[in-house]
């Protein structure tokens, strides 16, 4: 009677055992909130956004309009590329975009483009406001009161890891947010990390990295809220993604813990057969 009684206890903390495993590896519904859920901070934040001007970096793509205080434009038009449909021939200037818009200059690696009539200038390391003010002067010696519009034609921005589609995306307008590239890529997996979604960036000081939480509201004030040209987006996988790639097999671990139990069971009816 003895046997069987400790044959019974052994059955038992084997089950509670199986039980605390099983119990261990589910998380609460309030803590799979504070993972996946976005913007969760209960206080609302106001505050104005500093958004930083991005700089003109080579392989930038820019589309410059010059224009006069005229209802007569014909002075300006030297000064303009032709609409794009093909290539430029002004120099660097390459023709982007469809037919119709304004054709855009490639700032080449030494920082430069090259427009009409006013030849080589420098603009890698200036903001689009900078570059105006630049043109301007430089259009005053041959046009009175000149207009200078600079747009990047382009915004392209590289988005990796846990996302449903990751690739290179280009957005046609200068203003993109953290929030418009992810929706582009058809927002994060389950295995992705929110609260550490990494923004590459390569500045003229170097490159520099930006970690967003997006479970946080305090995400529209980071810096890396609005993307500049050629960012990185880079989403890590979660822990549970890892391991999945660890093993190999995401039912290896459900396998062994069900080879676990049935083999404690079959210890214990074995020692309880060999007592009777």
């Amino acid at each position: 009677m003895k046997k069987k009684t400790t044959a019974f206890y052994l059955f038992l903390k084997g089950f509670i055992f199986f039980c605390l495993v099983l119990t261990l590896g589910c998380k609460s519904s309030e803590e799979l909130n504070k993972e996946f859920l976005y913007f969760q901070n209960n206080i609302d934040t106001v505050g104005s956004i500093k958004v930083k001007e991005p700089v003109i970096l080579p392989n930038d793509i820019l589309t410059i309009q010059v224009f006069i205080k005229s209802l007569n434009q014909d002075q300006a038009l030297p000064f303009n590329l032709p609409s794009s449909g093909g290539s430029s021939s002004s120099g660097q200037g390459a023709g982007v975009g469809k037919t119709g818009d304004p054709a855009g200059y490639l700032v080449e690696l030494d920082g430069t483009i090259e427009m009409p009539i006013i030849g080589v200038v420098k603009v890698a390391g200036l903001t689009k406001t900078q570059l105006q003010v630049v043109l301007k002067e430089k259009l005053s010696a041959y046009i009175r009161e000149p207009s200078v519009i600079i747009r990047f034609s382009t915004l392209k921005i590289n988005i990796l890891g846990e996302v449903k589609v990751p690739g290179n995306y280009n957005f046609p307008r200068d203003r993109v947010t953290i929030i418009d590239a992810i929706g582009a890529a058809g927002d994060l997996t389950d295995y992705g990390k929110r609260k550490n979604v990494e923004v590459i960036r390569e500045e003229i000081t170097g490159r520099k990295y930006y970690s967003v939480d997006l479970t946080s509201r305090d995400v529209f004030q980071s810096p890396a809220y609005h993307l500049q040209p050629n960012d990185i987006v880079y989403v890590s996988p979660t822990e549970v993604k890892l391991k999945r790639i660890n093993n190999k097999n995401t039912g290896e671990k459900g396998l062994q813990l069900t080879l676990g139990l049935v083999s404690i069971m079959t210890g214990i009816f074995t020692i309880i057969a060999l007592t009777k």
